[in-house]
This record gives structure tokens, C-alpha cells and sequence, in this order.
């Protein structure tokens, strides 16, 4: 996907554009409960750590929410994601196009 001349695609588009990523947002927003990047490793078949690269592409994208869960015992606190629902509309033509390509 290429820029058009008045700059590049908005962020959404660019973390949209891989078919892993939108997968994960796919499984976030259908997710009833937020979910740590091991479900979604395990739900995919990809690797943890290419998930969590794919998660920072759409959380800066403000396509997903992240947050930290403490856990029962000791531990890192473990970090769990949401799919964001109430996004501005501003990117919502450019969603649209993008979604509807790829049917």
C-alpha cells in the first residue's frame, strides 16, 4: 500500500496492512476479556515475540489498549490486551477501504 500525495496512509492503514495483525485485532475484539500475548501466540500459531512486535504496532496505532495485571504470585505483572472500540472517526473511510480489500 502506497502513500497517496497528501502523505503517507494514516497509521491504522499501515498496521492494518499485514494480514497477522489484523488477525489479532480480529481475536482482540471478539475477546471477552482482555488477553495476554501467550493466548494469542497459542491462537495464532505465531511466536510470542511476533506477537507482542505486532501488539506495539497496533496499540501505537491506538487499535489496541494494553494494561497490566498483577498476578497472584511472584512475577512481572502480566500484560494483558484489548481491542479499542470508540476510535475517532476520522479513520474510519480509510479503515473501511482497507477492510472491504480484503474480501
Amino acid at each position: 500500500m502506497s502513500g497517496s500525495a497528501a502523505g503517507p496512509p494514516p497509521a491504522t492503514a499501515v498496521a492494518l496492512a499485514s494480514r497477522q495483525r489484523r488477525r489479532l485485532f480480529e481475536l482482540l475484539d471478539a475477546a471477552d476479556a482482555p488477553t495476554d500475548a501467550h493466548e494469542l501466540a497459542a491462537a495464532t500459531g505465531l511466536h510470542v515475540t511476533t506477537v507482542r512486535h505486532h501488539l506495539d504496532v497496533l496499540h501505537r496505532a491506538g487499535l489496541v489498549a494494553s494494561h497490566s495485571l498483577r498476578r497472584a504470585s511472584v512475577g512481572r505483572p502480566r500484560t494483558v490486551y484489548t481491542a479499542v472500540r470508540n476510535r475517532e472517526p476520522s479513520d474510519y473511510p480509510t479503515l473501511t477501504r482497507l477492510l472491504a480489500s480484503q474480501l
